[in-house]
């Protein structure tokens, strides 16, 4: 079973570098148009979209995300947020969901 899961491993993760590209490559002129031409609110719009399809590329490679938000957030004060940061994957999650 490890043999067969070490296998699939490679197809799985040429797919997810090819679909991350394409997000990168697709976004990117979206992101400066929208900065660009209407401004920085849609600049952030486009940015939670760029996140939420990241994390559909994660998902490809069988990454599941659970956030647990505490239900008193404070609104009007910073906050700070910690991970352990050990890849990349942790970053579009982050974003997505602390998005307002």
């Amino acid at each position: 079973m490890k043999t067969l899961l070490h296998l699939l491993s490679y197809p799985l993760t040429l797919i997810f570098y090819l679909c991350f590209g394409l997000c990168i490559v697709i976004f990117h002129p979206i992101q400066w148009i929208c900065f660009n031409v209407f401004g920085y609110k849609a600049h952030q719009h486009s940015v939670a979209w760029l996140n939420w399809w990241l994390m559909r590329c994660l998902n490809i490679l069988g990454a599941r995300f659970t956030v647990n938000l505490p239900k008193n957030l404070p609104e009007n004060a910073p906050i700070i947020i910690v991970s352990n940061h050990q890849s990349m994957w942790d970053i579009p999650p982050i974003i997505w969901y602390m998005r307002k």
